[in-house]
């Protein structure tokens, strides 16, 4: 929510942070529910709205719902209700005290268990070499072979992330070889 509140030089310095989120396995987005209810719908949706802009579509996010220490049962509750077609996955918590973290690493472990291994062939060229380690930052490199034109790789990753590392491979004239789920 903090994003509509920062100046437009700011947000520009901050978007390249902000787009390697596209490479997450999945978010967390962390809210405040000790706040009146139009501030934190209005927080959520600024959050989901920077996050599509930038092209975060298909990973996975969980609402954390923080500082449920600070408020009643009652407007837990109700928050968790009124915000169940805007936040995807809410999870009432509260960080201070410790309360339904494991229920939040459940809902993580549910959320990230559908891993594909792949295999693909890039061309020999600097934009090959900066793919991959750009896909070491967010997914597991298993091998690296260099052949005389090509690099040959495998990998393991989310299944949702395939598709943004095919189309990366695909866009720097490579293609994927092979993908089989684990």
């Amino acid at each position: 929510g903090f994003i509509d509140k920062l100046p437009v030089t700011l947000i520009e310095a901050f978007r390249s942070t902000l787009e390697e989120t596209i490479y997450s396995n999945l978010i967390i987005l962390v809210v405040d529910c000790s706040e009146e209810m139009g501030e934190i719908r209005r927080k959520i949706k600024c959050c989901l709205d920077t996050l599509r802009e930038i092209g975060v579509t298909t990973t996975p996010i969980i609402t954390a719902l923080n500082k449920i220490d600070l408020v009643d049962k009652s407007k837990v509750n109700r928050i968790v209700l009124d915000l169940k077609n805007l936040a995807p996955n809410p999870v009432p918590i509260s960080a201070l005290k410790g309360t339904n973290i494991e229920k939040l690493k459940e809902t993580v472990n549910l959320n990230l268990k559908n891993f594909v291994k792949a295999f693909f062939e890039l061309p020999l060229k600097p934009d090959a070499l900066s793919l991959i380690s750009k896909i070491r930052r967010f997914s597991t490199v298993l091998n690296q072979n260099f052949g005389e034109k090509s690099i040959f790789v495998e990998v393991e990753s989310i299944d949702y992330l395939m598709d943004k590392i095919r189309s990366r491979v695909e866009n720097i004239g490579g293609k994927m070889v092979e993908v089989v789920k684990i």
